[in-house]
């Protein structure tokens, strides 16, 4: 990785590869494993300088899911039967019918 690119490049160059198709570019986020967080679309468009990522290496972690905003509200949900969990980001002023919307299929 190069220091100059752009959070968006390094997800899609991480994305080529590990052989992932190019897809939707909101459907795949990056994790700090070291800070345990994730990336928000405010930072999209940032160099990875200014990130601070360093010579040497980051820890992170390429998984599915939404990118979330700085204004966005995550929610842990429990499907208690099965354990599954599964997590939403919702914007503060969301009510609780509008954010069961954003429910995988499988849990709502």
């Amino acid at each position: 990785m190069e220091l100059e690119w752009t959070l968006r490049l390094a997800i899609d160059k991480i994305k080529e590869w590990e052989g992932i198709a190019k897809t939707d570019p909101e459907k795949w986020r990056l994790r700090n494993l070291a800070k345990k967080s994730l990336y928000i679309r405010e930072e999209m468009d940032k160099k990875l300088r200014d990130l601070d990522f360093q010579e040497g290496g980051t820890r992170l972690e390429l998984e599915t899911g939404e990118i979330p905003g700085i204004e966005d509200v995550a929610l842990k949900i429990k499907e208690f039967a099965s354990g599954a969990a599964v997590s939403v980001f919702v914007k503060n002023e969301t009510t609780v019918a509008e954010w069961y919307h954003h429910l995988p299929h499988d849990i709502a």
